[in-house]
């Protein structure tokens, strides 16, 4: 189901997104300025109809749905409660305001990875983001047959023809689903089924248009690189992140000038999307992924040596 994906109406680093408030979440219950104790938490939780305990709480935070509370010191050894930072606070009231909606600790997680690829470290900083990345790939990384055949359709409609033979279409789906569900690859074998449904070798089709044009043989690449990217993300470390959070940055403002002109190109309808400008609602649904091409684009070698025989 989709999440919705507005967190916080604030000034992002850079100018290539704007994340808005959406109307669910606009509520004046829901959004404070001040740090909060467990407590107060526990408090604003109640307050939205949602249980939460301490327990919970914590294990939220080993999830990265939260991050680690700040230790305060009175002197002479004593102590005062911890605190969780404003926007920590406010992020737990959205989840809060959410866990009604779902049940999947997967769909709660898109919550910090996006917080943390758009606004960055005073928001979401890159430890926390690191295990709400890794929770996410945990329970995303096997995902059931009848999913990854949705899915697996989705990509191959992209490649279908006029002339494509349809066992060969269905083929390529099955193939792709069963790399996903079973998260094995086979180069050779995937491509022949691409040549099958979008081009025979000497033919010369691609997929888009120049600049951005991929053929086949880059259309398999990019598929391996993201199930790369899944094993990857399941131990993935924070230096690993900060990559990919410098290369979103650098890359988005280039893409968003050269979209426009690009788009009116596009001849192929299944294709448009590929260079329509993402909604807010996409951008959120599609961090944790973009996240994890980028794994498998900068750290792809890794993930193969990592892979069981």
């Amino acid at each position: 189901m989709p999440v919705a994906g507005s967190l916080f109406d604030l000034p992002l680093p850079s100018t290539w997104c704007k994340i808005v408030v959406v109307p669910e979440f606009a509520r004046p219950d829901l959004w404070t300025a001040e740090a909060g104790t467990i407590d107060d938490l526990i408090e604003d939780g109640r307050k939205l109809g949602f249980q939460a305990t301490k327990r919970l709480i914590y294990d939220w935070v080993g999830l990265g749905l939260l991050d680690h509370p700040v230790r305060r010191t009175r002197g002479e050894g004593g102590s005062d409660k911890a605190l969780w930072s404003w926007q920590q606070r406010n992020l737990f009231r959205v989840l809060a305001s959410h866990r009604s909606q779902t049940k999947s600790v997967a769909q709660l997680t898109k919550f910090p990875i996006a917080l943390w690829l758009y606004f960055g470290e005073s928001y979401v900083p890159t430890p926390q983001a690191a295990r709400a990345v890794r929770a996410w790939a945990i329970r995303e990384a096997n995902p059931s047959m009848r999913a990854s055949l949705v899915s697996a359709r989705e990509l191959v409609e992209l490649l279908h023809q006029p002339d494509s033979d349809p066992e060969a279409f269905r083929q390529l789906i099955r193939l792709i689903a069963e790399s996903a569900h079973e998260g094995t690859f086979d180069r050779d074998e995937l491509l022949q089924a691409v040549w099958a449904v979008f081009d025979s070798p000497d033919e010369g089709r691609v997929l888009g248009v120049a600049p951005l044009a991929m053929s086949p043989e880059q259309f398999v690449d990019f598929l391996a690189r993201r199930l790369v990217g899944v094993r990857v993300a399941k131990d993935v470390t924070e230096e690993q992140l900060v990559t990919v959070w410098r290369a979103n940055q650098a890359a988005r403002p280039g893409w968003e000038t050269m979209r426009p002109e690009i788009e009116p190109r596009v001849t192929r309808e299944v294709e448009r999307p590929l260079f329509a400008a993402e909604t807010n609602q996409q951008l959120f649904d599609n961090a944790p992924t973009t996240v994890l091409t980028l794994l498998g684009m900068f750290f792809g070698d890794q993930g193969r040596q990592n892979q069981p025989a």
